[in-house]
């Protein structure tokens, strides 16, 4: 059995892929990274709330089979380039780096 862990799961394509993963009887453990409380309720589930201005203080749970990105944003809604880059680029790859 397999842990998959999955950063933007309260977003629109986040919550679509925890549905398909709780179904996904390959998975026996779900390790979901957010900011806030979600109120998804599932044995697979465990909820670490997550400061992403400091991944490293989480090191010791970013530990699984698989790893999902979902976190996003639009030049629209971050019209600061460097928080847009920070979102876009320098968040994937460092939860990539501590994965890995």
């Amino acid at each position: 059995m397999k842990t998959a862990l999955i950063f933007g799961s309260s977003g629109l394509v986040g919550s679509h892929l925890v549905s398909l993963i709780i179904n996904n009887n390959n998975y026996n453990k779900i390790k979901l990274f957010t900011r806030s409380e979600l109120k998804i309720y599932n044995s697979k589930i465990e909820i670490i709330k997550t400061d992403f201005n400091n991944l490293e203080i989480h090191k010791d749970s970013i530990i699984g089979d698989d790893c999902f990105f979902c976190i996003g944003t639009t030049r629209k809604n971050t019209p600061d380039k460097n928080k847009y880059i920070k979102v876009e680029y320098n968040l994937p790859v460092e939860v990539a780096k501590i994965a890995k």
